[in-house]
């Protein structure tokens, strides 16, 4: 029995779990299935019925690394078929999508012997789940379909999810207006929960925010290299930084609480009360997404990742982010200075007040003598 579809003796519990017509049962994505082939559409794809009845398609692109011109030449009513699930919900008829271009030990190989790479499937399948896309790698990829929302990439056998918000550091209006269907890219992998659930960025391997609105292809040409100096800024950061120091940053999105400020490698959160002195009433006209500001970090903690920020630390006058910010950030140095000596002088008065009163303490005198 295939994973991922549950199964059971009992005639009742069978008839009630069979899926609907209209409600097909969802296998995860990337099992290694088997099925029948149901029908063919000879520049399009063809229709497998796996175990339970679930149908599937296995579009024509997914057949093989080489260019399948037909798929009668490969398929028949009635062949079994081994392939790979891309995609439990697939965007093409609305059924479950399949791979077999992924199970190839050779391009070619299912136009020249599918049965062999049916044969090894499970080897190669087991193969491909340990070399998922891991967190922090640059993946080349073919941009499969745009939306509103982002562009789904496919990045080797399975897809990954280039969010809008993640496209630039600039705001994107349009995402079709960077990217299209067909576009081969490259991209930085945020998160990797396995198949089907990968998380890209294109923002993280702009060298400087905007890059990917006005030259994407730069951004691929140079995307290791961005990344390996990226790489070196967070390790510096982590090392020289300290709760105090002024940095500049880059906010990455705004929201009710508070904004996600890129500082180089490392996000920081700048908290609403941490703004100004002053009120915030209306916080997006003070700090916008893509505007460089200056901060003071007021916490780290690396083995978390967390960074915690302030403006208001850093106002000359309470209330100067809410008139002038850019004064704020000009004196930013200056009034950390100040803020840190004020700091020190409050930490040695107040350790000063807890000295212990040694008067009435039991000890050792010179000569070696309890005294009271």
């Amino acid at each position: 029995m295939h994973r991922g579809v549950r199964a059971t003796n009992h005639p009742a519990a069978q008839q009630n779990q069979a899926p609907l017509p209209h409600q097909p049962l969802l296998l995860p994505e990337g099992d290694l299935v088997a099925g029948v082939v149901q029908s063919v559409e000879p520049a399009f794809g063809a229709y497998i019925e796996l175990a339970g009845g679930v149908p599937a398609l296995l579009h024509i692109s997914q057949v093989s690394h080489e260019r399948v011109e037909l798929m009668e030449s490969i398929f028949k009513t009635g062949d079994p078929v081994k392939a790979l699930v891309r995609r439990a919900q697939g965007r093409s008829r609305g059924c479950m999508q399949l791979t077999t271009k992924a199970l190839e030990l050779t391009p070619g190989d299912m136009i020249r012997d599918p049965q062999l790479v049916y044969d090894t499937a499970e080897e190669t399948a087991a193969a491909l789940r340990s070399a998922l896309p891991q967190a922090g790698e640059v993946v080349k990829g073919v941009v499969l379909a745009v939306k509103e929302f982002g562009a789904f990439v496919d990045v080797g056998w399975t897809e990954g999810l280039l969010g809008r918000r993640n496209i630039s550091h600039k705001a994107v209006d349009r995402v079709a207006a960077v990217l299209k269907a067909g576009d081969q890219v490259k991209a930085y992998v945020l998160r990797c929960d396995g198949p089907g659930r990968v998380e890209l960025s294109t923002k993280m391997l702009e060298a400087t925010p905007g890059d990917m609105l006005r030259d994407p292809q730069l951004v691929y040409d140079k995307a290791e290299e961005t990344i390996a100096l990226r790489n070196s800024r967070i390790e510096s950061f982590w090392s020289q930084t300290m709760v105090g120091t002024v940095v500049a940053g880059v906010v990455q999105s705004v929201k009710p609480c508070g904004a996600v400020i890129d500082l180089g490698g490392v996000t920081g959160l700048l908290r609403r009360r941490q703004i100004s002195h002053e009120r915030v009433f209306v916080f997006e006209k003070i700090v916008q997404e893509g505007n460089t500001i200056k901060v003071m970090i007021l916490s780290q903690n690396r083995k978390r990742g967390r960074v915690t920020l302030s403006t208001k630390k850093l106002e000359p006058t309470p209330g100067d982010m809410l008139r002038d910010p850019q004064l704020v950030y000009d004196k930013a140095e200056e009034t950390a200075k100040m803020y840190r000596m004020k700091r020190t002088a409050e930490a040695a008065a107040s350790a000063a007040k807890v000295q212990p009163d040694t008067s009435n303490q039991q000890g050792i005198s010179d000569d070696g003598l309890n005294v009271h």
